[in-house]
């Protein structure tokens, strides 16, 4: 089972680096400027059961608040020409699913706790606050306006912040 931010980054390749100052031909082998180098994508990997990873990343079971779920340019999606998700046929492996029967419950629990929890509780209010923001296609073009937009964003990530730093770790480990 996973858990975390709405997908991984997406990475799904392997690069390989290559100098192009030894394919250069020069007289008397000199350069004198550096040629550069070329990333040749050689290799994609995929999971055990045949998905890429390529674009989508590894989606998790539970999905928890954060501010990389409201971002549409993070991730391998946002970069310039990522290569195709795709499959291939799966490896043999035994799927355990051992926690399969309580999946929907744990993705319960979450939202459940949220009020107990005071760092989802940060990032919910985080990733709102984003959301909100990103929705707003105006902008104020009154200099004095957006200093005292911005003075409140920053207070408002200060307070956070020290609220977050304030909060103490439970004794116990919560799952």
């Amino acid at each position: 089972m996973l858990v975390g931010d709405s997908s991984t980054h997406g990475k799904g390749t392997v690069q390989s680096v290559n100098q192009l100052r030894p394919y250069m031909q020069m007289p008397d082998n000199v350069l004198t400027n550096d040629p550069g180098a070329l990333k040749l994508t050689i290799k994609k990997f995929y999971r055990a059961s045949g998905a890429s990873t390529q674009l989508k990343g590894v989606i998790p079971d539970i999905v928890l608040p954060s501010v990389f779920n409201e971002s549409k340019e993070i991730g391998e999606a946002s970069l310039d020409n990522p290569l195709p998700w795709d499959t291939i046929p799966s490896a043999k492996y035994k799927h355990l699913d051992m926690v399969y029967p309580y999946v929907q419950e744990l993705r319960n629990g979450p939202r459940n706790a949220l009020p107990l929890n005071r760092s989802l509780l940060l990032s919910a209010k985080t990733s709102n606050s984003l959301r909100k923001r990103k929705a707003d296609k105006t902008i104020s073009l009154n200099e004095k306006q957006r200093l005292k937009e911005k003075d409140e964003v920053d207070a408002r990530q200060k307070a956070r912040d020290k609220e977050r730093l304030a909060h103490k770790a439970p004794s116990e480990k919560i799952y």
